[in-house]
């Protein structure tokens, strides 16, 4: 794991995305593990439904990043999701953040 992360934090993440009432979304741990899966095992114990493996059709992404600059990041479960829009900021602790951020699709002519 990184300086500053760890499994407290990994459930601290979670708790903060199980209170949010967002729907059609994936998460990104950009720290360490871009899948994120220690997050998702959380959210799936608890039933959520979700497509775990699916980052182009989600309509918001949560990332967990030291800054909500990612998006330059050759990763397809980043690059998957641009355009973008910066909805909401959490502060996870002195060193890393989560982003929820929302897909912006173009509207037909």
């Amino acid at each position: 794991m990184s300086p500053n992360w760890n499994y407290l934090m990994e459930k601290k993440t979670y708790e903060i995305i199980r209170t949010q009432n967002v729907k059609n979304y994936n998460i990104v741990n950009h720290i360490y593990d871009n899948l994120s899966v220690v997050v998702k095992f959380h959210l799936k114990k608890d039933g959520v439904m979700m497509n775990y493996d699916d980052y182009y059709h989600n309509d918001y992404l949560y990332v967990i990043s030291k800054n909500e600059d990612v998006f330059k990041d050759p990763a397809y479960e980043l690059n998957s999701f641009i355009p973008n829009k910066l909805m909401k900021s959490w502060k996870l602790n002195d060193t890393y953040n989560l982003y929820l951020f929302k897909r912006i699709t173009s509207s037909p002519l």
